[in-house]
């Protein structure tokens, strides 16, 4: 193995999250149009900083889990978030003047402790401060003892090239605004925006097309299961009044308030926070660790437990094979459920096809693998 903890491999898959900086994207009002050039640039620094951690893990005072431990592997994920917080710390304790940040100490001691999950305590922003002046940050009224006393104020810079300084500012302050809406999950915690590096929140989203935000949400699947998504979303948003909702690894539709489908680029664990794994390495390492296997495509229609009989006729010959083969197994996952519907499982799908009825759950009924292009007009002839 390349590495021996999780977080280094971590830092280098957070990469491919990083959704591309489109050259001609409409700005918020207000922000110069260089922003975007700058914005460029600041974001491959970002790459830089992953790159770092993933040599130099200790260095950073991040937790270092083991490839051979598989618990935990949220709160090493977690951990690679730190030295992002301590970046968006420093910019939003700050005011920027000809591309260098004036740091208000007492401000900036406040704002690490807002972090979340868990606060950065002085010894680990410490460490990180000393890992970003390597990577040619200059700190002026900070050492490796502290800060200078006596002192309200410190100062950031990037000499070799200080427009990044500028960048980070303005993306800080449009996080801080989370005014975009972009990830209803995410829109208290202002450090979470700041860590996904999405331009968007730089956008004059009135602008942005929704397919650019269908598009973006997916970006890091591969070409099959993107063409897929992009595809059902085209037809089924076109042609049946359906909507779709997306955020952090969600691709839902809905049907006024009833939700009629969901589309996932996930391991077949149903885990959804491994879609962008890439490293054929590390794979190995999470399904020895983990039970993680193969990441699939899959699409999952939440249809009615009855409708018409004949609602079916239409579909695919191999797509009422696959419905069939998917049973009622007359499990005790619902029993609460059952016991309060006289015995009956809510879950339990009665369709008929050629003048048979089957009944099959609509947790797996209706949970398709690796769904077809060419199936498409099909499952949105069901929604």
């Amino acid at each position: 193995m390349k590495y021996a903890y999780h977080i280094q491999y971590q830092a280098l898959e957070k990469i491919n999250t990083i959704i591309p900086v489109p050259n001609d994207y409409p700005l918020k009002p207000g922000i110069d149009e260089k922003f975007r050039g700058d914005f460029v640039q600041f974001i491959e620094l970002v790459k830089k900083i992953y790159i770092d951690i993933a040599e130099h893990p200790e260095s950073y005072g991040l937790l270092l889990l083991p490839l051979t431990d598989g618990k935990g592997l949220t709160d090493s994920s977690n951990s690679l978030r730190k030295p992002f917080d301590t970046l968006y710390a420093l910019a939003c304790s700050s005011e920027c003047e000809n591309n260098i940040l004036r740091v208000h100490i007492p401000t900036f001691k406040e704002s690490v402790k807002q972090a979340k999950p868990g606060k950065l305590t002085q010894s680990q922003y410490s460490l990180i401060i000393g890992r970003y002046i390597s990577l040619g940050f200059v700190f002026d009224g900070y050492n490796s003892t502290g800060f200078t006393k006596g002192q309200e104020y410190f100062f950031v810079s990037f000499p070799q090239n200080p427009a990044i300084i500028h960048a980070l500012k303005i993306f800080a302050n449009c996080c801080t605004e989370h005014q975009n809406g972009l990830y209803s999950v995410d829109a208290h915690n202002p450090y979470r925006l700041f860590a996904l590096m999405d331009y968007k929140y730089t956008a004059d989203v009135t602008k942005l097309p929704e397919i650019t935000w269908a598009r973006e949400n997916v970006h890091y699947w591969d070409d099959n299961a993107k063409a897929f998504f992009i595809a059902f979303y085209e037809q089924a948003c076109k042609s049946k009044n359906i909507r779709w909702e997306g955020g952090s690894f969600k691709n839902d539709f809905f049907h006024g308030k009833k939700q009629v489908a969901r589309i996932k680029h996930a391991d077949t664990m149903w885990k959804f926070n491994v879609e962008y794994i890439t490293n054929p390495e590390y794979k190995a390492v999470l399904k020895n660790v983990d039970g993680h296997k193969n990441v699939v495509l899959s699409l999952h229609l939440y249809l009615p437990t009855n409708g018409k009989d004949d609602r079916f006729d239409e579909l695919p010959p191999h797509l009422i094979e696959y419905m069939k083969n998917k049973k009622c197994q007359n499990c005790n996952t619902f029993s609460a459920k059952k016991d309060r519907n006289d015995g009956k499982c809510p879950h339990t799908v009665y369709w008929a096809h050629d003048g048979e009825e089957q009944r099959g759950c609509s947790y797996h009924c209706f949970d398709f693998e690796q769904p077809k292009i060419e199936d498409i007009p099909a499952y949105v002839g069901l929604l």
